[in-house]
């Protein structure tokens, strides 16, 4: 009987302990978070005064700031809490390289984008911490789209072949469902939050026209990124 008392003692000291612990967590946050996304945009096109047909890829790197809105701990099953939450990204620089062509030539040197994201996260709730700075791993999953301008400026000697009409500067939209997997690090006053971002699916657009022709989806895109960001309770 003592040992049963004891056991069903220490399971709800921990199950008290752990309540305690997701309540600390849970409310609405709101953050701000700098990364480096990069995207890869695959195309096919056919121009009458090539006998070849042509398998451009671009390589788009950009400079990111989002703005994010979280609710922690919407709900929680067993160990793990779920949260929600929304990003708005804004890229205000970064550049583009064309993969297809040699040397990896720049086809842009320049631009900006800008872009949302949601989620949803799974987060798992240790069983115990002690210190200072409490660890939340997490997995997230949720649709991600960014609105790509590219400059067209400062192109590369193969870039600049009036063919490929890079100079005049185009636009691509990529819209994918990304995953993520991070860390919350959840100190006294803020959230400190290490994030790499990948893509699983997708679809991607363009207003590119090579040699006086339209280009069509040659595969989905590719996206990985990485970001931190902070983030205070409400």
């Amino acid at each position: 009987m003592k040992h049963l008392a004891f056991l069903l003692s220490f399971s709800l000291l921990s199950f008290l302990c752990r309540a305690q612990k997701a309540a600390d967590r849970e409310g609405v946050y709101a953050g701000l978070s700098l990364g480096y996304f990069h995207y890869q945009t695959n195309w096919y096109y056919h121009s009458s005064s090539s006998p070849h047909d042509r398998n451009p890829a671009h390589s788009i790197h950009r400079a990111v700031v989002s703005i994010d809105l979280e609710k922690k701990g919407a709900w929680q099953i067993s160990a793990f809490q779920f949260d929600l939450g929304g990003e708005l990204l804004l890229g205000p620089t970064g550049k583009a390289k064309g993969i297809w062509l040699p040397g990896d030539d720049v086809i842009s040197s320049g631009g900006w984008s800008a872009g949302l994201n949601a989620y949803g996260r799974a987060v798992y709730m240790p069983p115990s911490q002690t210190g200072g700075v409490r660890l939340y791993p997490f997995l997230s999953l949720g649709p991600h789209y960014m609105f790509l301008h590219n400059n067209g400026k400062g192109t590369g000697p193969y870039a600049s072949e009036s063919g490929y009409n890079y100079k005049d500067g185009w636009n691509e939209g990529v819209l994918l469902l990304a995953s993520s997997i991070g860390v919350d690090l959840s100190f006294d006053r803020f959230v400190l939050t290490p994030e790499l971002r990948f893509g699983l699916f997708g679809w991607n657009s363009s207003s590119w026209e090579p040699q006086g022709s339209d280009v069509s989806m040659n595969g989905g895109p590719g996206f990985f990124a990485f970001s931190v960001r902070v983030s205070r309770r409400f």
